[in-house]
């Protein structure tokens, strides 16, 4: 299972749906794949009759990498990079980029209860949602518990 809490959420769907809509716009779309499994799969979520060009950077010829363009290509032209390709080009630098961030927020629905627990404080309210993060000051868990008190009115 991985950790990625983007997993599944409908990125490279949601990009193959701007590529139809640049593909019909009149837009010459080009989709920048990781391999050429990965190009297979874009392929297989386009319609047959597509105009849009699914490459890996190397199978295209002219990707520049930093711009995320194709060298001498028409302005008419539409790059889009799906994330797998720049997650899997860049796995180290991304690991690096977010590798002191603070701890994640993590939210979920909890059945009209939720409960927040900071520093030993413990409060109660009724919400339909709830957020469990760590605060760096008694300040910060103040500031939240008034909010929380605002949406349970």
């Amino acid at each position: 299972m991985s950790d990625d809490p983007k997993r599944g959420t409908g990125r490279t769907t949601r990009m193959i749906e701007h590529a139809k809509r640049l593909q019909a716009e009149g837009r010459a779309v080009y989709v920048i794949a990781a391999n050429a499994d990965h190009a297979r799969m874009l392929r297989g979520m386009l319609p047959d009759d597509t105009t849009i060009s699914v490459d890996t950077p190397e199978s295209c010829g002219n990707f520049h990498w930093p711009t995320m363009m194709l060298r001498g290509a028409h302005p008419n032209c539409a790059v889009l990079v799906d994330h797998y390709a720049i997650e899997s080009r860049f796995a180290p630098m991304l690991a690096m980029l977010t590798a002191y961030d603070a701890p994640p927020t993590e939210h979920r629905l909890v059945g009209g209860v939720v409960t927040i627990e900071d520093d030993g404080i413990m409060a109660r309210c009724t919400c339909t949602w709830v957020s469990r993060g760590h605060f760096s000051s008694l300040a910060a868990s103040a500031a939240f518990q008034n909010h929380l008190d605002d949406v349970a009115r």
